[in-house]
């Protein structure tokens, strides 16, 4: 397994801690590893960088588009 050191702005530190919380991993490495693991599965999925999650209790829909 590689290392990886990297800089982040106040914005990327704050996101990473949503992460932790989200995911409920304890490490920023986890949270991290398992936000490239959703948008690994994400991305082959949406070829116009959109995804589309809907809500059968409440027969809405949240459309998420990826930037890039």
């Amino acid at each position: 397994m590689s290392q990886l050191t990297f800089q982040l702005d106040e914005n990327s530190e704050k996101a990473i801690e949503e992460l932790k919380e989200f995911f409920g991993t304890k490490s920023s490495a986890a949270a991290v590893r398992s936000a490239l693991a959703l948008v690994r599965t994400l991305a082959p999925a949406s070829k116009d960088r959109t995804v589309v999650i809907r809500d059968q209790n409440k027969d809405e829909d949240l459309k998420i588009v990826m930037a890039g």
